[in-house]
């Protein structure tokens, strides 16, 4: 089993514990693309 795997059942079994840097390298590997608007705010779009 891979570590992409393993990642992605460990989510499906706790998705609680689901960091945002896991979250991210989800979602940037589904071709999702990581946007901060400039006004120096913490949120992503």
């Amino acid at each position: 089993m891979s570590q992409w795997e393993k990642l992605l059942a460990r989510i499906h079994n706790n998705p609680k514990t689901v960091t945002f840097d896991e979250l991210d390298k989800i979602l940037q590997r589904a071709g999702y693309v990581r946007r901060q608007p400039r006004s120096g705010s913490s949120h992503y779009v």
